[in-house]
């Protein structure tokens, strides 16, 4: 994927969305595109974008899906917006009820936190993963790693 096919996204989102004000039979194929254009956003980086997605979506009545939701909360971790990733986390908390948070949505929020150095936040995500008896997927890990060793490599290298 090219930088610039976020743009595209955006188009194609409002072709889909004029379709289906013309014709509400197209309202599924419209959230389809919502959901491919979040995550050309969170490919391309475009945290205020992904919200604002997520909000053309709420205003048309449709409520985001965990897909949508964990690519928004990848584009706000992408851009170290790791405050924003926790809200969407929350919005995902209050859709799923008292039931059990998808782990894309937990691993997007992990990965959020790690990499806007906020390491005791993104362990204390992961434990909660584990503590909710699931199990953590493995870019999760994988992520933590990575972020927590660039981190404590740069430490070192102060020393």
């Amino acid at each position: 994927m090219r930088v610039g096919d976020w743009r595209a996204g955006l188009d194609e989102l409002e072709v889909a969305e004029q379709a289906a004000d013309a014709d509400p039979t197209l309202a599924g194929m419209t959230f389809f595109m919502y959901g491919s254009c979040l995550g050309r956003m969170a490919k391309g980086r475009r945290w205020k974008e992904a919200l604002e997605i997520l909000e053309r979506m709420r205003a048309r009545g449709m409520q985001p899906d965990t897909f949508c939701l964990s690519a928004a909360t990848k584009a706000c971790g992408a851009c170290k917006k790791w405050q924003e990733a926790l809200a969407l986390l929350e919005l995902e908390r209050q859709r799923a009820g008292q039931g059990r948070v998808d782990n894309y949505c937990m691993s997007a929020a992990v990965y959020a936190c790690g990499n806007a150095g906020q390491t005791g936040k993104a362990l204390e995500l992961l434990e909660e993963i584990k503590a909710g008896n699931q199990t953590p997927h493995s870019h999760s890990y994988t992520m933590s790693i990575d972020i927590f060793h660039s981190f404590f490599f740069n430490d070192c290298l102060s020393l």
